[in-house]
């Protein structure tokens, strides 16, 4: 039996089921999916509960507490007037030698030098002849018309400014001395407007005839103040407690303190400067210790230059 044309039906009958297989498969392709894909939800929007936050911002100063004390430079007098501070055996060196003596911790400040008869700090403030105010000479020679150079030189710069002046006006007698007490007010204001921040000590001097009414003024000055900006010092009363002799106590032309004045006018205005310095520490919170009288002890090198020789402390400036 001859099989050969079976073979060749049987291969072609193959070769023709995988020629339909293909095509089919090309036909096909890939198939989608008819099943839907999940819907994805939608979140409602949240409504926040909690307030909103509230930033405060604070106007009011409310202070953390007591400031810590610090320690502070020592504090800078300057003496201001005429021949009573000027002069060298006047009120400058015993009224130096009574504040280091109670431990102050002072630096006498002022564009003149001249030491003081006995040892003692040469700075200050003292013009001899000078009136309080132009005496209508036309000549500078009065305190009011150079204060501000003096108060804002960089070597002064005063914390505590006593001023002992008028003697030259009451001196000078007439229209001069009859101005003295109201220009006596207008240099402690014109102190005052200069700098914003000093202490002024209005001194009483040696009381005489003749300058009453300058005293009254300055006493008027220190009453009529409403801080403690401006005192009045009074040394009458400690004056006649120690005899103070109008002849044998100012110089012969009554401008200035012989040496024993000027140790008694010392020791007169010695308790109103400490109080001063006090004050004063206090308000800039300056430590204080029990062996300085409630002030700090020198701490800066102008201790050294000013108060390191202690052989210039007489007793004699202290005994009433």
């Amino acid at each position: 039996m001859n099989r050969r044309p079976i073979n060749v039906a049987l291969t072609a009958a193959v070769i023709g089921i995988l020629v339909a297989v293909t095509i089919d498969l090309i036909s096909w392709g890939p198939r989608k999916s008819t099943v839907a894909a999940p819907a994805v939800p939608v979140l409602p929007e949240r409504t926040s509960t909690v307030p909103p936050t509230t930033v405060v911002v604070q106007t009011e100063f409310v202070p953390a507490g007591p400031a810590k004390a610090k320690r502070c430079e020592l504090t800078r007098l300057m003496l201001l007037g005429d021949g009573f501070v000027s002069r060298p055996d006047g009120l400058r060196g015993p009224l130096y030698r009574s504040l280091y003596k109670s431990k102050m911790p002072i630096n006498f400040v002022g564009t003149e030098k001249l030491s003081p008869t006995g040892g003692g700090d040469p700075s200050h403030e003292g013009h001899d002849n000078y009136t309080l105010a132009p005496d209508g000479s036309g000549k500078t020679t009065n305190l009011s018309d150079n204060l501000r150079v003096w108060l804002t030189s960089a070597e002064t710069f005063p914390d505590i400014i006593m001023i002992t002046a008028g003697a030259t006006d009451i001196v000078r007698g007439g229209q001069v001395a009859a101005n003295a007490p109201g220009n006596l007010a207008v240099l402690v204001t014109k102190v005052l407007d200069t700098m914003t921040e000093v202490t002024v000590i209005v001194a009483e001097l040696p009381q005489t005839a003749q300058n009453a009414g300058l005293n009254s003024a300055a006493k008027a000055i220190g009453d009529a103040s409403p801080t403690d900006r401006v005192v009045f010092a009074s040394t009458s009363a400690t004056l006649t407690d120690q005899k103070f002799d109008l002849a044998a106590d100012l110089d012969a032309d009554k401008l200035g303190l012989t040496i024993s004045g000027g140790r008694k006018y010392a020791r007169a205005l010695d308790n109103h400067v400490i109080d001063a310095i006090a004050i004063h520490r206090a308000k800039k919170n300056c430590l204080s210790s029990s062996k300085t009288n409630g002030v700090a002890a020198p701490s800066t090198s102008t201790e050294a230059s000013d108060q390191s020789d202690q052989s210039f402390v007489q007793e004699e400036d202290f005994v009433s």
